[in-house]
């Protein structure tokens, strides 16, 4: 979860401003870095730079700019992605030399990797510390209770270390200037009760997440009285609570987001939960929530400004129509409502209900009737999944130039009619999927004018006559993933396909289609070809690739789709 409460945190603790005459840094200080750097493993070379008498120009020190005093280490590897994660992360150990850094207020050893070494107990001896990130740096082994003695701690991030426990919260009761907790996927089932008692400690605390943190149990009664006046942010999703929801969280009205969701929260759908009227972002999917989803829409009527921008009740089997009371939420920029129970037309006016919706996602459900043409004006809309309903008659033709729609799937449902050339005005469109539907007629050439189209799914439909010069062409020419299988293709599969450089999957099996060998062996770079049940010189000519390239021929298995191309979509879903 993106927090602006941790970007302004981030900015706490810096050296203070260059227009102040700045000194030399401590020589104790020094020594005392160059020890910490022997017992770190750095393969890359990040701390090459720590060299040379002024540790202050150490690159990831920060001095003050009139005492000399290190007061920031942000050591940080900012890489992501696997290779170069791997190629700049820190390891080894911790040495206590850190300890004569009395005036550290800051210090980040956020994703690295320390091979599962415990959190350094003398770390709860930096008493200057107001900022501490440890995530996802491979830490294990029990918290020590002794970071309770970071009395002017205000940042506090340990999450997505696998294999950190606490088994006792005490130690956090005693963080009082704490404004933001971060210990997704630490381990508390030891303590499922105490951490709400532990937090309720922290008056100052605005932000809390503890995702995937294997609780059971969360209290149902009133807490005697309620010190988390400043939460903003609620995250205690993916956990394994298994009752009610809890009444007084009701009470928490300076929240701006909460997520609930992953869990197994049941009974009634909390009608009430409308009181929280600052809510920006509110995700309760995957619970067991029965009924009352009419009460839940018209509970956000008493707010006299409905302030929800995302609304994710997807995975809940929730049973009703889409009803007119949508209306209220005007701000709304994402609502997610797929593999529910919901059933009946879209609004006709869904799109002066919702004018500033940026992903509509009603997948999985029981929707009928026709789409309304109004979806086309929806000029904010980026992504519009209708997949696996019951919709039919003809896709809406009339899509506006402007629109900002890169992802659209109605795959799975009973469409009928042409695929509409208005589709080709779509210049942000990346993901087209119309797959299994009545579709007929020829692809549309207007399609070459989405440029940056990455994933075509038209498989199992009623298409027919030649594959398009265009796919192959130097208009569309970063396609991912081709899905023409079981139409009525046919001539001969051109050459220029080979110039998909991008292309991972093809899959034309099912069709008419011919072609000579020398084409199909230029195919190398594709990861999957599927083929079955087209010309006998089509799979004679796959089945010599396969020998020479080692390209997989086959309707079976699964490729793990681009990470890179749906880190975006996956932003939508998670």
């Amino acid at each position: 979860m993106q927090s602006t409460t941790k970007t302004c945190f981030c900015l706490a603790g810096g050296a203070l401003s260059s227009s102040v005459k700045t000194n030399p840094c401590i020589d104790k200080e020094r020594q005392a870095l160059l020890i910490f750097k022997q017992h770190l493993v750095d393969p890359s070379g990040r701390l090459s730079s720590w060299v040379g008498h002024d540790c202050c120009q150490w690159k990831g020190v920060s001095c003050n700019n009139r005492t000399g005093h290190v007061v920031k280490m942000d050591l940080r590897n900012p890489y992501e992605e696997r290779d170069m994660y791997e190629k700049f992360r820190l390891g080894g150990k911790i040495n206590a030399s850190l300890l004569s850094l009395k005036h550290l207020n800051y210090l980040d050893l956020s994703n690295n990797d320390f091979y599962s070494i415990q959190v350094p107990n003398f770390f709860g001896e930096l008493k200057s510390l107001q900022y501490l990130n440890l995530s996802s740096a491979s830490f294990g082994g029990e918290i020590p209770p002794s970071l309770g003695n970071l009395s002017s701690l205000n940042f506090l991030d340990l999450g997505w270390n696998i294999g950190l426990t606490s088994r006792k919260l005490n130690w956090l009761s005693r963080l009082s200037s704490l404004k933001y907790l971060d210990l997704g996927s630490v381990d508390l089932s030891t303590k499922a009760v105490n951490w709400v008692y532990a937090v309720n400690m922290l008056p100052s605390l605005a932000e809390l997440l503890l995702s995937f943190c294997r609780i059971e149990i969360i209290p149902l009664i009133s807490l005697r009285h309620i010190n988390l006046t400043s939460l903003l942010v609620l995250d205690v999703s993916d956990n394994m609570f298994s009752s009610s929801f809890p009444s007084w969280l009701f009470n928490l009205t300076s929240l701006i987001t909460l997520d609930i969701s992953g869990n197994h929260f049941n009974g009634n759908f909390p009608k009430v939960i409308g009181n929280l009227c600052k809510l920006k972002v509110l995700s309760l999917s995957q619970n067991e929530f029965k009924g009352g989803i009419e009460e839940f829409w018209r509970s956000f009527s008493n707010c006299p400004n409905i302030a929800l921008e995302s609304l994710d009740l997807s995975y809940c089997e929730l049973e009703s129509q889409l009803p007119a009371s949508l209306g209220l939420f005007k701000s709304l920029q994402k609502l997610d409502l797929e593999s529910n129970l919901f059933f009946g037309p879209i609004p006709s006016n869904i799109d002066q209900m919702m004018p500033n919706l940026d992903a509509l996602l009603l997948s999985e459900n029981h929707l009928t009737g026709t789409i309304p043409p109004s979806v086309c004006n929806m000029q904010q809309l980026g992504v519009l999944s209708l997949r696996s309903n019951q919709f039919y008659g003809e896709l809406p033709r009339a899509w506006n130039v402007g629109s900002k729609l890169w992802f659209l799937d109605v795959g799975l449902n009973n469409l009928s009619g042409n695929i509409p050339t208005s589709l080709g005005v779509l210049s942000s469109l990346q993901v087209l999927k119309l797959n299994n539907n009545n579709f007929g007629g020829e692809i549309p050439n207007s399609l070459r004018n989405c440029s940056i189209l990455r994933s075509l799914d038209l498989g199992d439909n009623k298409l027919y006559g030649n594959i398009p010069l265009w796919i192959g062409g130097p208009n569309v020419s970063v396609l991912y993933w081709i899905q023409l299988r079981s139409n009525s293709f046919s001539g001969h599969l051109s050459q220029q396909l080979c110039n998909l450089r991008h292309l991972h999957i093809l899959d034309l099996s099912h069709n008419n289609l011919s072609v000579g060998v020398q084409v199909l062996r230029s195919y190398a770079t594709v990861n999957k070809v599927s083929a079955v049940e087209n010309t006998a010189a089509l799979k004679a000519g796959l089945k010599s690739m396969e020998k020479q390239k080692g390209i997989l021929c086959s309707l079976a298995g699964k490729v793990q789709p681009d990470s890179t191309f749906y880190t975006k979509l996956r932003s939508y879903t998670s």
